[in-house]
């Protein structure tokens, strides 16, 4: 078993005619959407890179040393580029049509680039959510409303795809993989014939009022989507596709990262059947959302990200990481919900952080040292 490095290191001296393009090619690209290629790859119309050039412009402008150092969920993507540089089967991969928009005050993220590999397919990789609790939001605001990176991803898709002949793939990892389905399921009826796979890689899915905007029926066959074990991300608001399971050597929320999914060979190392975790996630998800309209929906949203807010930490990975403190003020929030809503919101923290419970009884533990330790203080005084 190995991993994407792995894969990338085992078959990286094959190009695709020796080798076809297979389901762990398109995890690898859609990672490459994650890596900050701003100035370096040129944008709409400007021009194209090989991927080789690109990764020596990158690390002109970002150290070895400082990707090395980058803790956040998305950092193995970075690392990744050194490697694919210097295969034989990325390495000469056109990039271009980079774009990369971010408005916060609109919940706009949205960034993709196309890359030609030798086959003559340009896939189209869409950026997903990385780890901070901004891009977690906007996977449940999803539930309840339409999101401006989904009208993005369409036009992106009309505007660089028009006017061609070349076959297509798209995908994307978490929201990617979202946006990518979004894009081939309303994208001009002459770029959808045209692809040749759409890959959803652990990405959400649609509220109900969205999915019937979508036009999926051409592409019957086409669309793969994978998910780990204990998948929580890629089994909200699933929009009817079957997925492959793949093992992970993480635990909890951290599988959604794809450098812990497990490969072998040019195959995903795969079981038969989600987690206990997911399962209940998605239980709780589909029943819950199923009692509520978009108002309740929006305000259960909002009670959930007001205690991993209260955490204060920008990324959702470190959240069980923080001061006991920062876990004082999550727990104090928590309890500052209404009853029902807050049942609702402890049972998604026991599964988002398996040491949730650790986490409690250590700030109890520490809460009840600190009293000790002020009692003791108490005692000394009144003895001098």
């Amino acid at each position: 078993m190995g991993n994407l490095l792995d894969y990338i290191d085992w078959r990286g001296d094959l190009t695709l005619r020796q080798s076809a393009f297979c389901d762990i090619d398109a995890l690898v690209l859609s990672c490459l959407s994650y890596v900050d290629l701003k100035d370096i790859v040129p944008g709409i119309g400007e021009g194209e890179i090989t991927l080789r050039d690109a990764a020596e412009l990158f690390f002109e402008k970002f150290s070895k040393e400082e990707t090395e150092k980058d803790k956040r969920f998305t950092a193995y993507a970075p690392k990744m580029m050194g490697p694919l540089a210097e295969s034989k089967r990325f390495g000469g991969a056109v990039l271009r049509n980079f774009t990369d928009r971010l408005d916060e005050d609109k919940h706009l993220q949205f960034a993709a680039l196309e890359i030609e590999m030798d086959d003559g397919v340009s896939f189209l990789a869409f950026r997903g959510t990385d780890d901070t609790m901004v891009g977690w939001r906007e996977d449940f605001d999803l539930s309840y409303t339409h999101v401006p990176a989904d009208d993005c991803a369409v036009e992106y898709v009309n505007q660089v795809c028009s006017g061609r002949s070349n076959n297509l793939r798209f995908g994307g990892h978490s929201k990617g993989g979202h946006l990518a389905m979004c894009a081939a399921g309303r994208c001009e009826p002459e770029i959808r014939d045209r692809l040749l796979k759409v890959y959803d890689m652990d990405g959400p899915g649609f509220n109900a009022a969205e999915f019937e905007t979508l036009d999926l029926e051409d592409l019957e066959g086409k669309i793969v989507k994978v998910i780990p074990e204990e998948s929580i991300v890629g089994r909200l608001l699933e929009c009817g596709k079957e997925s492959y399971v793949v093992k992970s050597d993480e635990h909890g929320i951290m599988q959604h990262s794809p450098s812990s999914w497990l490969l072998k060979g040019t195959n995903f190392e795969t079981t038969d059947a989600t987690g206990k975790v997911s399962d209940l996630f998605k239980t709780s998800m589909d029943t819950w959302l199923s009692e509520m309209d978009d108002a309740g929906k929006e305000h259960f949203v909002n009670d959930l990200f007001s205690v991993f807010e209260a955490g204060n930490r920008k990324y959702l990975s470190e959240l069980g990481q923080g001061t006991p403190q920062e876990k004082k003020a999550m727990l104090e929030t928590l309890a500052g919900l209404d009853k029902e809503t807050g049942a609702k919101v402890k049972t998604l923290l026991k599964i988002f952080f398996f040491n949730w419970n650790d986490m409690v009884s250590g700030l109890a533990a520490g809460a009840e040292e600190a009293r000790k330790k002020l009692f003791a203080g108490q005692r000394k005084e009144k003895k001098e």
